[in-house]
């Protein structure tokens, strides 16, 4: 019963989406959007006071001076990071069947994997995350018989 285990894991880390913001009046730096680390939460990830949020501001999609970029690389989405484990366990019962028992749990440490924040500077939501981009911790366990 001791011996013959597997043990396996993956990590999986990755930087957030670069943000788009569309078509935007924008009252400062693009440098100044992205919000130190210590400062960002899930109600307020980048600065939102840069931004022109009245509706009627907004610039008309049909005629335009300068476009704003489309991504911004400075400007990110929450990063994902996940760590998946799986226990194996092989069993001959006879010379020709085997048994295999695999216990798989996937984001092990159940770490938060959230949506990027919305862009639109006139939902009012605006630089909020509203989701949660990535799965929970969840457990899975199977038998498989060979023969």
């Amino acid at each position: 019963m001791i011996g013959g285990w597997q043990l396996n894991g993956v990590i999986a880390k990755q930087s957030g989406p670069p943000l788009s913001f569309g078509d935007v009046i924008l009252r400062g730096s693009v440098k100044d959007i992205p919000l130190p680390s210590d400062q960002r939460s899930v109600d307020l990830w980048f600065n939102t006071s840069l931004f022109e949020r009245d509706s009627k501001k907004q610039p008309d999609p049909n005629f335009q001076i300068r476009t704003f970029p489309h991504f911004l690389s400075g400007a990110r989405g929450d990063g994902q990071s996940k760590f998946d484990l799986s226990l194996i366990r092989h069993i001959k019962l006879t010379e020709r069947v085997g048994l295999q028992f695999r216990a798989e749990c996937y984001n092990c440490m159940n770490h938060p994997n959230f949506d990027p924040p919305s862009t639109d500077p006139t939902n009012k939501a605006f630089g909020a995350v509203k989701g949660q981009g990535g799965l929970s911790r969840e457990f899975q366990f199977a038998l498989k018989l060979t023969f």
